[in-house]
């Protein structure tokens, strides 16, 4: 799991995003294609994860054909009915990492561009804290129940917060400039594809705005001294009065005294 790869140099950083995206997703509907062997079905929007309802508008009869490609380790299995294909290269016994998958789940109901990771799940890819024992956390615009992946040992635990505006950049070695709009998040490249999760910055501001949330407090408090140390604190004001948590910029600068 990293960020996405590539020298920018000075080509814009937003024009280069689309064409990434765009090539990304030309390759995830070519591997459907391979997996389903059916030209012209448009692939899941949320592939490599799908589900039984998307083999059966490709196949059919998806029964028989999700059985023989389990048997030939292409699919793995998460829960009842979630199934996702097994990247290229992969070895025996290969899992899926938890949080790409619970991002992609959210993806499947909100689109790509909408859901990213955040809470503890964004400090662990910071390396600020351990990823969070059994679960990962995902903010998405509308109420969300929690999903059980059996198969990965976790529950996915949704956020909800409406967005009026998302900036998201290709991570260039530090977090991206500063800006009033949020909130501000990262492109990462796993296995399993582009997904999005928030910078340092805005994850020890969403942090400090609903320590709670994360279901561990104390690991809460933690991973924001963590985080402390790295990030700038004018780039922690200058987001906190743009999207209105001026109370969690406050406890933040409370304790950095």
């Amino acid at each position: 799991m990293g960020a996405m790869p590539g020298d920018l140099g000075d080509r814009d950083p937003q024009t280069m995003l689309r064409r990434w995206r765009a090539a990304d997703g030309v390759r995830r509907q070519a591997r459907w294609v391979d997996l389903v062997g059916t030209p012209g079905n448009a692939a899941p929007r949320a592939f490599p994860l799908f589900g039984t309802a998307d083999v059966r508008r490709a196949v059919g009869v998806p029964d028989r054909w999700l059985r023989r490609r389990l048997a030939e380790g292409r699919i793995v299995a998460l829960a009842r009915g979630r199934f996702v294909c097994v990247p290229d290269g992969a070895g025996a016994g290969w899992q899926p990492d938890a949080i790409e998958v619970g991002w992609l789940l959210a993806a499947a109901r909100f689109g790509r561009r909408a859901p990213y990771i955040s809470g503890l799940s964004a400090a662990a890819i910071h390396h600020a804290c351990e990823p969070p024992r059994g679960e990962v956390h995902v903010t998405v615009p509308a109420q969300t129940r929690p999903v059980a992946l059996d198969a990965l040992g976790v529950t996915v635990t949704f956020h909800q917060r409406r967005e009026t505006r998302i900036k998201d950049v290709p991570p260039l070695g530090t977090d991206p400039a500063r800006t009033t709009e949020g909130p501000i998040l990262l492109v990462f490249g796993g296995e399993l594809g582009d997904w999005l999760a928030t910078t340092r910055a805005q994850t020890l501001l969403d942090l400090c705005h609903s320590p709670l949330r994360t279901g561990d407090p104390s690991e809460a408090r933690r991973a924001i001294a963590r985080l402390r140390a790295v990030v700038d604190h004018r780039t922690v004001r200058i987001t906190a009065r743009g999207q209105r948590r001026l109370a969690a910029a406050a406890r933040y600068f409370e304790l950095r005294a």
